[in-house]
């Protein structure tokens, strides 16, 4: 396989495993939120029985559980795609300054994300867990803009890898290289 489409395929599969962890994340919060409307009569029943109010606190934790897991590992496996598509980038294609400057602002994202950022949405979400809608106000506060920072940074980190998807698709061959040439002498002969 070439190697640009290789490089471009590790990068479609980077870009779309964040956009389904971020629809999975969303969906879980959804469904922990309103259990009752989403769930069978038995599971109504049960729920009610353990107080609507208590157990929706618990799905709501084990649904934040489940994020935080999904995050963390998402996050290592994105650190692996970034290394591999950069030692790929780096001796196996002769990628541009702005691709190689696109790879590095997504690799470097990824990196604060997961050791910066994720550790301490962790901390203090599990802060206020089980915790009132009216307590907790100063670490909801962190919480929200620490989910800001982490959504712009992947909007960041998806806008950069389109800008190296175009690189990698769309580059113009080399001045001096057989392909360039040989696409400039059939542009000549069509002109004839």
């Amino acid at each position: 396989m070439h190697t640009r489409r290789f490089c471009a395929l590790l990068l479609g599969a980077w870009i779309a495993g964040s956009g389904v962890v971020a629809w999975v994340a969303t969906h879980n919060l959804r469904s922990a939120s309103d259990p009752i409307a989403m769930s069978s009569r038995r599971v109504q029943d049960e729920l009610k029985a353990a107080g609507q109010e208590r157990a929706q606190a618990f799905l709501r934790h084990q649904a934040a559980e489940l994020n935080r897991y999904y995050f963390d590992r998402w996050e290592v496996v994105q650190l692996s795609i970034a290394g591999l598509l950069g030692v790929i980038l780096l001796f196996a294609t002769n990628a541009s300054r702005v691709a190689m400057g696109a790879w590095v602002v997504m690799f470097l994202i990824t990196g604060v994300q997961h050791f910066v950022v994720t550790p301490r949405i962790i901390d203090v979400g599990r802060a206020f867990d089980f915790a009132g809608m009216h307590e907790f106000i100063d670490e909801r506060a962190l919480f929200s803009r620490l989910h800001a920072q982490y959504g712009f940074a992947e909007i960041t980190k998806w806008v950069a890898g389109l800008v190296l998807a175009v690189r990698l698709l769309y580059r113009r061959p080399a001045r001096g290289s057989r392909r360039g040439k040989r696409a400039a002498e059939d542009a000549l002969d069509n002109d004839d």
